[in-house]
């Protein structure tokens, strides 16, 4: 198997979490309780990186909690999709989680 082989099969087996396999473990007891226990962990580490270019937006925000984890969040936003034929999504996001 090629290099390049390797990079790819390790990609596609990286699992790929959606909203449908998180929401039947979810409720909102449990998630409001988890927010207010990580307020009382330090502050993260942060930084952000803002890009926009003739009213569109490309966001990253950086974290990382000494002993949790590390998480990127990346979301764009481009307005006039909305009057593309078909119409596409005005803004997409996606999350990266590491363990520390």
């Amino acid at each position: 198997m090629t290099h390049q082989q390797q990079l790819y099969e390790l990609v596609i087996s990286t699992p790929f979490i959606t909203t449908a396999d998180v929401e039947p473990h979810l409720s909102w007891t449990a998630m409001t309780g988890a927010i207010a226990s990580g307020h009382q962990l330090p502050p993260p580490l942060l930084e952000d990186v803002y890009l926009e270019r003739q009213g569109c937006g490309y966001f990253n925000r950086c974290a990382w909690i000494d002993g949790l984890g590390l998480a990127t969040k990346t979301v764009t936003v481009f307005p006039d999709n909305r009057d593309r034929q078909p119409p596409l999504p005005t803004a997409q996001g996606a999350v990266l989680l590491f363990d520390d």
